[in-house]
């Protein structure tokens, strides 16, 4: 076995084991270490919303931000539509099942993230309630992450369908991100940025799974930034992930 099949094998070990933090958790460096963690929120006290056919729990912190609160509302409301749009009928109809959170600024979560597990939210002060949901963490940060990621939506949305539906130990979709990692072609790539960069798909096949379907179905901000770019580079993990969005019927969840 190789020296990555074998990092591959216990990053997916230790997700089995080990209470898993939420998806495209926020790097240490943005948040503040010594800021005091608050109660959770109780769900009763969330404005509740249906937005596009999704359950929307917005806190009342956010809603006393009015303009920032219809701000965010409105781009997460645009980008829900945009999927609506390009996401085949059964798979969305699952993804509708995903609950969203909004926070105007929680400690732990620089931006946006998919809650795996309650094992990981209570310990660290989050509420519960939270576990298999997408969170918008950080409102403001929402917004301006946006401009560069015009599909994070869908990208932690992604992360839901992945855990929900097919288990992150599913192995077609490791063996897919294996063999990406091996060839080296992200190694460097172009960013949205200007600067190239590692692909942040190589993080783990969790992102890779997510990555991937923001640039079949949107625009990613690393390249292969759309779907022609995608086929012409990984066109096995291009019809891996698009197998995945077509299935019909959607499998029992893997919960």
């Amino acid at each position: 076995m190789s020296l990555f099949s074998t990092i591959a094998v216990t990053i997916v070990t230790l997700l089995l084991t080990e209470p898993p933090p939420p998806c495209c958790s926020s790097p240490t460096s943005l948040m503040d270490p010594s800021r005091p963690t608050a109660p959770p929120t109780p769900t009763a006290d969330y404005m509740t919303n249906d937005l596009r056919g999704w359950t929307v729990r917005v806190n009342p912190a956010l809603i006393a931000e009015e303009e920032l609160c219809r701000a965010t509302l409105e781009e997460l409301d645009h980008q829900l539509y945009m999927i609506t749009r390009v996401i085949p009928k059964p798979a969305l109809a699952r993804l509708k099942d995903i609950e969203i959170w909004v926070e105007l600024d929680m400690p732990k979560t620089a931006c946006m993230c998919y809650h795996v597990s309650k094992d990981w939210l209570i310990p660290n002060g989050y509420n519960g309630d939270k576990e298999g949901s997408v969170e918008i963490g950080n409102a403001r940060a929402f917004l301006g992450w946006t401009k560069g990621q015009p599909w994070m939506v869908l990208h932690e949305l992604a992360h839901g369908y992945h855990d929900q539906v097919f288990g992150y130990d599913d192995p077609m979709i490791i063996a897919a991100w294996r063999r990406m990692a091996d060839r080296g072609v992200y190694d460097k790539v172009g960013h949205i940025s200007g600067k190239p960069r590692r692909h942040y798909a190589l993080t783990n096949q969790m992102e890779w799974f997510a990555e991937t379907t923001e640039a079949l179905y949107g625009t990613n901000d690393f390249h292969p930034y759309v779907r022609s770019e995608l086929r012409e580079i990984d066109p096995q993990g291009a019809r891996a992930v698009q197998q995945r969005w077509e299935l019909d019927p959607i499998p029992m969840p893997a919960r």
